[in-house]
């Protein structure tokens, strides 16, 4: 079918017009939130440096739980 698709044309049986466009938008906006955000010509960048580290506290937590869990592997 993909390679007849450019030639085949699909005729659907319903008629499309104003009306139905007017409804549309009516229901799509009912179901939707608008949100306005300001447009950034270029993005703020942090430049880092030397002394900048890695967050690391979620890191230690995972080492923590890691470490626990080991102990209680090899204690039971």
């Amino acid at each position: 079918m993909w390679a007849t698709a450019l030639e085949t044309i699909v005729m659907e049986g319903r008629p499309h017009d104003d009306a139905a466009w007017g409804q549309y938008l009516r229901w799509y906006l009912e179901r939707t939130r608008v949100r306005v955000l300001p447009m950034y010509n270029e993005l703020p960048r942090h430049t880092p440096a030397i002394t900048d580290m890695y967050p690391s506290a979620r890191d230690q937590g995972a080492s923590l739980a890691v470490s626990y869990l080991t102990q209680l592997s090899f204690t039971h």
